[in-house]
């Protein structure tokens, strides 16, 4: 009797548990449910006038600048996977990390940057004039368009290409192509006809993550003057001064991303390879022209996503003569570091916490409660901060009502506007950046030493402490600096919630460079990028020593 109470007991508390999981998928969903009912809400005036005449130039350009970046990391992302490894030559693998990492600098800032580098006044157009005698009175490369757009924004995204494709490439067997050789099928063909086609699984994951960012994109486009369906919230909310127009629009952008989750599943549901791995691929040796070939072709995303931006951001920020330690400056780096620490720790245990109890395969619904959790990463910045600000301007309405009751003060703000809408907003964003590499920790390691420490009457949470994050430190180091990158460099989202007078480096980076004051932009954006060279260098190493 006394070992079915324990079990009983064990049970209850399981259940008690899974209670704050259904509460992180709760708080995921209610901005997603809020924005899909604005699709029943009457529209007004100004919601017709942008049904009418500019609802069919967001949807036009949204989806020709998607599926343009989409085509252009693609082809970069994949050149630039199978000359690493398919071919050893001089510089290779330095050029295995340096194609990393141009993911290290939003695209906001290489919009602007790009802009000052091409501008009449900038180095390239007075070369042009003052070389090349060509004295026209407007720029000779024009970059602020649809095309400027998808070259900034392919710089910047194709390593979510680059990676998936190394790694499919790489596990691709050799006696494959072997067979391959013997049948006649080689150079080029072997690439189109057998290469390409067995990693179709890892380019539709990176595509989606592409997409996804593409449709999260707010500082390049509004910069560069395309109208997406994300610039139009903006526009309808800030401009127009509609919020339901905004919410429509949020809810057809929300709508699109469902679409494409839907449609990813499907497509890897019906794409799946299983390759043998007898005998590991091994890169031929490049001589000759073939080498210095290889090495311009990885140099040119190197410099065009990396180091020209760099420079000039240097420049600037060595040309504007800024205080390092001025009040402003140092307020800045606090309000970000501050906020991206304490949002990023809190997200982290709430991974923590949810896939540990997750863990337990008498949880109801669990696949179901993964998928809630990651979805966040998939819905843009501007949709999620949009619903947590109805919610929470709901919440605020009835707080202020139950306080008119009992005293005579109304009208205050206890959530909207404040941090915690913030971080709130934050971890729906990017709970999935922490849970997914943190719950494939625990997948690879066995539940049997959770169960002997339990055994050795530690409990559940005592257990969790001693024995299962030590071993799983590599997860929870990804975790934490994906997460603090992600937040460091969100511009949308914290545009919209961050509390009145209180700027980060990605925000007032984007003011300055808003406001033509370019050089002014340098200094945070170099502070931005900084911790975002250093983060993907650490994530990097620890790949490399894991894989050895």
């Amino acid at each position: 009797m006394s070992l079915i109470k324990q079990v009983g007991n064990n049970l209850i508390k399981i259940k008690k548990y899974s209670i704050i999981v259904y509460i992180f998928a709760g708080i995921i969903l209610v901005p997603v449910g809020i924005i899909l009912i604005a699709l029943f809400i009457p529209g007004s005036e100004i919601w017709n006038h942008i049904l009418n005449y500019l609802l069919p130039s967001y949807l036009l350009q949204t989806i020709m600048l998607a599926m343009g970046v989409l085509v252009c990391t693609s082809v970069v992302g994949v050149l630039s996977a199978w000359i690493i490894v398919q071919y050893n030559f001089p510089l290779k693998n330095i050029f295995r990390i340096l194609l990393i990492l141009p993911m290290a600098i939003p695209a906001y800032i290489s919009a602007f940057t790009y802009a000052g580098i091409l501008d009449y006044t900038g180095p390239v157009q007075v070369f042009f004039r003052n070389t090349l005698g060509l004295n026209e009175g407007y720029p000779v490369i024009n970059i602020m368009n649809l095309p400027g757009a998808i070259f900034i924004m392919t710089m910047a995204l194709y390593p979510y290409i680059y990676l998936p494709a190394q790694s499919a490439f790489r596990q691709q067997a050799g006696s494959i192509h072997d067979a391959s050789l013997v049948l006649g099928v080689s150079g080029t063909k072997l690439f189109f006809k057998v290469s390409l086609p067995l990693i179709r699984p890892a380019l539709v994951g990176g595509g989606i993550l592409v997409l996804m960012e593409v449709l999260n994109e707010y500082g390049a486009v509004h910069y560069f003057g395309v109208n997406t369906l994300t610039v139009g919230i903006f526009r309808a909310w800030f401009s127009l001064g509609d919020l339901p127009s905004a919410m429509k629009l949020s809810a057809l952008l929300l709508l699109g991303v469902l679409t494409i989750i839907i449609s990813e599943r499907k497509i890897r549901g019906r794409i799946g390879y299983s390759l043998p791995t007898a005998r590991p691929f091994f890169p031929k040796k490049a001589s000759g022209w073939k080498s210095f070939l290889f090495i311009f072709l990885c140099s040119i995303p190197v410099f065009l996503g990396l180091l020209i931006p760099l420079a000039q951001l240097i420049q600037w920020a060595v040309n504007a003569d800024q205080d390092l330690l001025s009040h402003k400056f140092i307020n800045l780096i606090k309000n970000s570091f501050a906020l991206t620490g304490i949002a990023t720790l809190i997200i982290i245990t709430a991974a923590i916490t949810s896939a540990h109890i997750l863990r337990n395969p008498s949880i109801r619904w669990r696949k179901s409660l993964l998928s809630i959790l990651t979805l966040g990463y998939a819905i843009p910045g501007t949709v999620i901060a949009i619903g947590i600000m109805i919610g929470f301007g709901f919440v605020d309405r009835q707080l202020n009502f139950i306080l008119g009751l009992i005293t005579a003060g109304s009208g205050r703000l206890f959530l909207s506007g404040s941090l915690a809408a913030l971080i709130i907003a934050y971890g729906v964003r990017f709970m999935g950046v922490a849970l997914n590499p943190i719950d494939a920790g625990f997948t690879q390691i066995s539940t049997n030493y959770h169960k002997a420490a339990r055994t050795l009457g530690r409990n559940s949470i005592s257990a969790l402490f001693i024995v299962d994050l030590p071993n799983i430190h590599s997860s929870l180091k990804a975790a934490g600096i994906l997460v603090l990158l992600d937040i460091l460099k969100e511009l949308p989202l914290t545009m919209i919630l961050r509390p009145f007078n209180f700027d980060t480096l990605a925000v007032r980076a984007y003011e300055m460079a808003i406001d033509e004051r370019l050089p002014m932009a340098a200094l945070p954006s170099l502070v931005i990028i900084l911790i975002g060279l250093i983060s993907v260098l650490l994530l990097t190493t620890g790949i490399k020593k894991r894989r050895i």
